[in-house]
């Protein structure tokens, strides 16, 4: 009897912790309408930026934009002021919870590498304005004067002159459709000290060495296939399917996956059977 007891009083914490952990899941948002499914359209895309190599590196650095952190701008005669102003999309709302589960929906997701936002079949154009990333390092602090490691993070915004990314990367959204507008390379460009777009100076332009720099967008070209990087493949492509145009593939069965019984799975998968053929 006593043995009952204490294995009763075991077991009952580990009950309600189990029942008290539901999982987060974040899903687009589901035109519920035809009005609805007229007025947004799904856009998706990847940027990633390069760096070229540190002081003691020999290859290329590369970061991927996140979907915290990655805007548009409507192209018209305010994009060039409004390109770096941090107005962020609607939060993610509940929608649905369970005993096992939180289901939100949102404006944006991040798909794999791929950016997935929802826009506004406005007849406006759009490009992006900014990426975003985290970078870690690890650094040495004192605690109580004792020496320790730690990592810190931070986000990194990258922003875009809109002029220059409406060049590859300029797109209106088809209202109740999914456009996947490919993969974008951010590269450093030199420009002028009054560039709005400039970024922080580092040390070598402090003493005259370099001039100014910007991240400037370009298309990607199957620049990734082409690349040595293993790793840099293995974000946008599955490893048994590394040719071109298959980085659409991996887009929309992440759209697909992502979104079970939704009006944005069901396009998904009917744009998926085009490689089924």
């Amino acid at each position: 009897m006593n043995k009952l007891r204490i294995t009763g009083i075991i077991l009952l914490p580990l009950f309600l912790f189990v029942i008290a952990c539901k999982s987060s899941v974040y899903r687009l948002e589901s035109p519920k309408t035809k009005e609805e499914i007229k007025s947004v359209g799904l856009v998706g895309y990847g940027i990633y930026l390069e760096y070229p190599p540190g002081l003691f590196g020999t290859e290329n650095q590369y970061q991927f934009g996140q979907a915290f952190g990655d805007l548009i701008v409507k192209l018209d005669a305010d994009s060039k002021v409004n390109a770096k102003k941090r107005t962020p999309d609607p939060a993610d709302v509940l929608v649905e919870e369970t005993d096992k589960e939180k289901i939100y929906n949102g404006k944006k997701l991040q798909i794999i590498s791929f950016i997935s936002r929802i826009v506004p079949a406005d007849g406006n154009s759009y490009t992006v304005s900014t990426a975003g990333y985290v970078f870690c390092q690890t650094k040495i602090v004192f605690v109580n004067g004792v020496p320790t490691t730690q990592q810190q993070c931070n986000n990194v915004y990258i922003d875009f002159d809109p002029e220059d990314s409406a060049k590859v990367l300029n797109f209106k959204a088809k209202p109740g459709e999914i456009q996947y507008l490919g993969l974008f390379k951010g590269v450093l460009k030199e420009t002028t000290s009054d560039d709005p777009f400039a970024l922080p100076p580092t040390i070598d332009e402090l003493l005259g060495v370099s001039n100014k720099k910007k991240f400037v967008l370009e298309k990607d070209n199957e620049g990734i296939l082409k690349s040595n990087s293993e790793a840099l493949k293995d974000r946008y492509y599955y490893p048994d399917l590394r040719r071109p145009g298959y980085d659409e593939f991996v887009f929309l069965e992440g759209v697909s996956k992502a979104n079970p019984k939704t009006y944005w799975q069901e396009l998904a998968d009917k744009k998926l059977s085009k490689f089924k053929k």
